[in-house]
C-alpha cells in the first residue's frame, strides 16, 4: 500500500494543507454539515448565480448532490465557502466581497478566513485532484476527519495483510480517538507524512511511522524517508484493539 497523508497545520489561521484526504473523505466525514455553499470559482456553472457578489450559490438541499457530483467529474479546481443565511450574503459590503474574490483568485485569506456575516466553518480549496487547503473555524472538525482517514486505512491494510495469512478473519479497527492526533499538534504545526508504505508488524501491533517533512508538499512521494525524519509513531494493538502514540526520543 503506498498511501501517503501529507499535513501541514497553519494553527494561527486554522489552515490545513494536506495530500492524500480527498474532496470525499471531507464530505463524508463533516459532523457540521454546510448550509449554503458560495463558490469562489467565478467561472463555474453550478448552482444559482446570486448577483450582490457575481458568484454562484449552492441551496442547502443541492449542498450533497454538488459534492457527489464535483467527485464524480474530478473537478481540479473548487473552492468555496459556506454560509447560514443568503439574506446576510445580500448585506457584504464591497470590501467584504472584493475580500472573497482574492480568497479565491490567491487562495490565501487577506484578513479572517472567518466572516462575521456568512458564519462560515470553512472555507475549501482544492489544488488539485489530492492537495486540498481547508480552513476549519472548529480544528476539532479536521482531527475528526484525519482520525477518520487513518482509521479506514488501517483497517484495508490489516486486513490485507490477514489475507496472506493463516487466517482470512478480518479484524474491525475501532475509531482513532481524536485526542492522539491533538497530541501531535506541534508536529503537524511543522508539515509531516504519514508513510502507508513503511507500516510494520511486530507480532499483534502495527507501527504507522509519521515523518517530518517540513512544507516539502511536492516531494513526498520522492522523498527517500530516513530514522532521522522519524518523529512519532502511531500504534494500533490488534490485541487490545487501542491506539497509542510513541514519540521519537529526540522529541521528548
Amino acid at each position: 500500500m503506498k498511501e501517503v497523508i501529507y499535513i501541514h497545520l497553519d494553527s494561527i489561521s486554522n489552515a490545513v494543507l494536506s495530500k492524500g484526504i480527498t474532496t470525499h473523505d471531507f464530505y463524508t466525514s463533516l459532523r457540521r454539515q454546510p448550509n449554503n455553499l458560495l463558490l469562489l470559482n467565478p467561472d463555474v456553472e453550478d448552482g444559482e448565480y446570486e448577483s450582490h457578489t457575481g458568484l454562484h450559490i449552492i441551496r442547502e438541499q443541492q449542498v450533497q448532490s454538488f459534492f457527489q457530483r464535483v467527485q464524480k467529474r474530478g473537478t481540479n479546481e473548487l473552492k468555496w465557502i459556506d454560509f447560514s443565511d443568503l439574506h446576510l450574503v445580500k448585506q457584504l459590503t464591497p470590501i467584504e466581497i472584493s475580500e472573497l474574490l482574492y480568497f479565491g483568485h490567491m487562495k490565501t485569506h487577506l484578513h479572517s478566513p472567518f466572516f462575521y456575516k456568512l458564519q462560515n466553518n470553512y472555507v475549501f480549496l482544492r489544488l488539485n485532484e489530492s492537495v486540498n487547503k481547508i480552513y476549519y473555524r472548529h480544528l476539532e472538525d479536521f482531527y475528526y476527519i484525519l482520525a477518520q482517514k487513518l482509521q479506514q486505512l488501517m483497517n484495508q491494510t490489516i486486513n490485507g495483510h490477514q489475507r496472506g495469512f493463516f487466517t482470512k478473519k478480518n479484524h474491525e479497527v475501532l475509531a482513532l480517538p481524536t485526542e492522539i492526533l491533538r497530541s501531535l499538534k506541534g508536529l503537524l504545526e511543522e508539515g509531516v507524512v504519514f508513510h502507508f508504505a513503511d507500516l510494520a508488524t511486530n507480532h499483534y501491533e502495527y507501527r504507522l511511522p509519521i515523518y517530518m517533512v517540513e512544507d516539502q508538499l511536492r516531494k513526498v512521494e520522492e522523498i527517500s524517508y530516513t530514522k532521522e525524519m522519524l518523529v512519532a509513531t502511531l500504534v494500533y494493538s490488534i490485541k487490545t484493539k487501542q491506539w497509542s502514540i510513541l514519540m521519537d526520543e529526540w522529541m521528548n
